[in-house]
């Protein structure tokens, strides 16, 4: 089920005007330095600012005002010819493929370009089949989407369901990642999940190894310098522990850990369910520089796992759904909290709406507009120990817009939009401008009688006063179909698809399978520095 190779594409000469960007980094992202312009057929000389090294070297090739295709790669001074392999704007393609599956892994794009592929699903049989229990990666994967190449980072801590966050450093490495929450197994050989088969009107069931137990975070040093690349882990025991912990920035640049659970009780044969030890907290990290300490918390008003978190303007964070409450497997009724540096909040939504898990939350419009994409549901009063998910939630619009600008938060079904079909385990992928890329998922099929993997992707961005879907005629698509899969927002601004959970006929298996996705035309809202097709903002000086 894997997808058709593409032959790397040639820039025909005298058909296409060139943008080349020099990327610098700054903090933890990369900024522009300067950028020049090359019509069809011609050269240039021009020099960089005294004193500042890029990089990496972002081109873009327009065939009139319509961007074609785009491609990056590192800068190296060193070297009299840079060779840039570049892929269509619009469009998909296949990379390498995995040395194995995984899935509800964590996708993180390092400063130098290489995509950070840590933890995850591993399957306890020889051909990626997920059976009735799951182990987790103590690998991790080092994959340059510029030539394909895969380096192994062997004797990593056990990991599934966490969160990866990159933190200041150097330039070219070493690289800081900081992981977060999640589950881990004591030994290798031990499980962390278990997974119910052979009953296609449920989505996919999982749940917490009664053996498996709430994760410590971690500091992960990768050095890229060196051939194979090395890693250096810091175990941050005084960092809050959560099982499917979520973490976001907020608008003053604060990190933000938020909820997930602490414990899960649970044998063969019975269940008790998630609990939190000491309270749920909202934690506030500081010392991002140098070792990650809590800065402070705040006491959350119910237990959250499967929840979506997004900062607001006013430096509140917005915690929105996770179904599961302890061992009764009742809804949450109180489905929103309001965070802020002192205290929690909750608040109902007008109108109501069904409390879900497993859904994405994507700030667009400065913030203030937020897309609630799909979720799942736990039926209230479930008994079984499969407790992530039971059903999906089909009372409720695929796609709802909330509306923050106010105290009272408000939301409108925005499902008439189209492109997306209800999901879970589903992802959203920031894109530049306030887009959002939503991809894949586990869905009900037409017939309701059983649950695919979903192949959809769309795009939308907050214009005004209404939600937009772009792109709606570009045919994007998975391919294979997956869900839980891990996702990057690469330099040149392609998403980097990985891994996930295929179906082939109704049972799961873990994909080893990467795809690009590309989703640009050239407007300004898409360019990472608002940049119109063919107009520069920095222009390099020439000799």
């Amino acid at each position: 089920m894997g997808c058709p190779s593409q032959a790397p594409s040639r820039i025909a000469r005298g058909r296409y005007t060139l943008r080349i960007s020099f990327l610098e980094q700054q903090a933890a992202k990369n900024a522009l330095l300067c950028d020049m312009l090359l019509s069809p057929g011609s050269e240039r000389a021009f020099q960089l600012p005294a004193g500042r090294t890029p990089i990496a070297v972002l081109v873009e090739a327009f065939d009139g005002q319509q961007l074609a295709l785009v491609g990056e790669q590192r800068f190296d001074p060193t070297r009299q010819v840079l060779t840039v392999p570049m892929r269509p704007a619009v469009g998909f393609g296949c990379a390498e493929t995995l040395p194995s599956g995984r899935a509800f892994h964590t996708s993180t794009t390092l400063p130098n370009g290489d995509v950070l592929l840590l933890g995850g699903l591993l399957s306890d049989a020889d051909n990626a089949a997920l059976t009735t229990q799951a182990l987790a990666h103590r690998t991790g994967v080092l994959f340059d989407p510029r030539t394909g190449k895969l380096s192994i980072l062997d004797g990593l801590p056990p990991r599934v369901f966490h969160q990866t966050v990159m933190l200041p450093g150097p330039a070219n490495g070493p690289h800081r990642v900081l992981v977060l929450g999640g589950l881990t197994a004591a030994q290798p050989s031990e499980p962390v999940v278990r997974l119910r088969q052979g009953n296609p009107v449920y989505p996919f069931l999982v749940s917490p190894h009664e053996s498996a137990s709430a994760a410590e975070g971690f500091l992960l040093t990768v050095d890229v310098q060196v051939d194979p690349p090395t890693t250096t882990v810091v175990p941050l025991s005084q960092l809050p522990r959560g099982i499917t912990m979520q973490t976001a920035f907020d608008a003053q640049g604060k990190l933000h850990a938020v909820g997930g659970a602490t414990e899960y009780v649970a044998s063969a044969t019975s269940v008790s369910g998630f609990a939190a030890a000491g309270g749920v907290v909202a934690a506030t990290l500081g010392s991002l520089n140098d070792t990650p300490t809590i800065e402070s918390t705040v006491n959350l008003a119910e237990l959250r796992v499967g929840h979506a978190i997004a900062p607001l303007p006013n430096g509140d964070l917005l915690v929105l759904g996770g179904v599961m409450s302890g061992a009764s497997g009742t809804e949450h009724t109180t489905l929103l909290e309001r965070v802020d540096a002192s205290s929690s909040t909750a608040q109902s939504l007008s109108p109501p709406v069904v409390p879900t898990a497993w859904h994405t939350l994507a700030s667009l419009g400065e913030g203030k507009q937020l897309l609630w994409a799909g979720g799942m549901r736990l039926t209230p009063g479930a008994t079984n120990d499969y407790r992530f998910a039971v059903d999906i939630a089909a009372d409720q619009p695929a796609l709802i817009l909330l509306d923050a600008s106010q105290q009272t938060i408000t939301a409108t079904d925005v499902t008439g939009v189209g492109g997306f079909t209800r999901a879970g385990y589903h992802r959203s992928t920031m894109l530049a401008g306030q887009r959002v890329l939503l991809s894949g998922g586990n869905v009900p099929t037409t017939a309701g009688s059983a649950f695919a993997a979903s192949d959809q992707v769309a795009v939308y961005r907050f214009d005004a006063q209404r939600l937009v879907r772009e792109l709606s005629g570009a045919g994007l698509h998975l391919d294979p179909p997956r869900f839980a899969h891990g996702t990057s927002l690469l330099i040149d601004q392609g998403v980097l698809i990985s891994g996930g959970v295929t179906l082939e006929d109704g049972s799961p298996r873990l994909s080893s399978n990467i795809q690009f996705i590309d989703a640009r035309t050239g407007s300004a809202a898409e360019d990472p520095f608002a940049r119109p097709a063919l107009t520069l903002a920095q222009s390099c000086p020439g000799n």
